[in-house]
């Protein structure tokens, strides 16, 4: 708003009076006049200026100053609401480092629980299961078998609580070349087909065997050899089965004669552990 000419000193003050009050806050306070203004605010002073200048292109200004106790309230309630945000900002974070804490302990305590089980299932199934081993091995005499032959009874027993099922059989019979090491004999040598014994062995101290022989032509060629300990004798094979579980197990199971002597003292030994081995 511009101030205008007025033609008398009276109308001028009026006028300049109303421009300072409309510059008062809506609270109220006091103008130039000295009264005070409805719903003014006591604490707050204005000082004002009017140029009159006949010229309209000049404004009118008008200045307010605030006083110290004021701008010092401001300045405290400023600072009180940033420590405000401060604490605010803190209880976050200490809430988020609390949600990762119990997160991770949750974690922990769920995988103890877990592996606590595993454990406990894998000692109940251990000392539950069928365990099929190969007893032993032994030469043995069968009516009817062609004269001049060897035979070796390879035995077998389920030492466990439970039934194993679906048994299955591969066992061969090998001769070492002289100096021949194990492992190349085991390699040479061709698995016999899978020979289904029984469709359940039952529980502990049920016995199956399985037989191998020396042919005659075998014995006449080779017999010599084996009885002086030049050449050396291998049985060797593998016991596949189902326990309870519905787990698949396997007892690999291998024995050696290297010693000198006749067949039927047997004087078989255990291979290395490599070839026997129980899963």
């Amino acid at each position: 708003m511009r101030c205008r000419p007025l033609k008398t000193g009276r109308r001028l003050w009026d006028r300049t009076r109303k421009i300072w009050g409309r510059a008062v806050s809506k609270k109220g306070g006091r103008g130039h006049s000295g009264k005070k203004q409805p719903n003014g605010d006591k604490n707050l002073h204005t000082t004002g200026q009017c140029n009159y200048n006949p010229d309209p292109s000049r404004p009118i200004q008008v200045t307010i100053s605030v006083p110290p106790a004021e701008r010092n309230e401001k300045a405290a309630r400023e600072e009180r609401n940033e420590r405000r945000e401060c604490i605010k900002l803190a209880v976050e974070i200490a809430t988020l480092v609390a949600v990762v804490v119990y997160a991770g302990f949750a974690w922990w305590q769920a995988r103890a629980t877990s592996d606590a089980v595993i454990l406990s299932r894998q000692t109940f199934e251990s000392s539950s299961r069928a365990w099929v081993l190969n007893r032993q091995l032994r030469p043995t005499t069968i009516k009817g078998v062609e004269s001049g032959t060897r035979t070796y009874r390879a035995v077998f027993e389920n030492f466990g609580r439970t039934p194993a099922r679906n048994v299955r059989l591969q066992m061969f019979l090998g001769i070492g070349k002289p100096n021949e090491p194990l492992a190349d004999l085991l390699k040479r040598i061709e698995w016999q087909p899978d020979v289904v014994l029984s469709s359940s062995v039952e529980g502990p101290g049920q016995k199956f065997y399985k037989d191998a022989f020396l042919t005659k032509e075998q014995v006449e060629q080779f017999g010599t050899d084996l009885d002086n300990g030049t050449r050396f004798l291998v049985i060797a094979g593998i016991v596949q089965y189902e326990d309870d579980f519905s787990r698949d197990r396997e007892t690999v199971f291998c024995h050696v004669k290297a010693l000198p002597g006749p067949w039927t003292t047997g004087n078989f030994e255990w291979c290395p552990s490599p070839y026997n081995r129980v899963r």
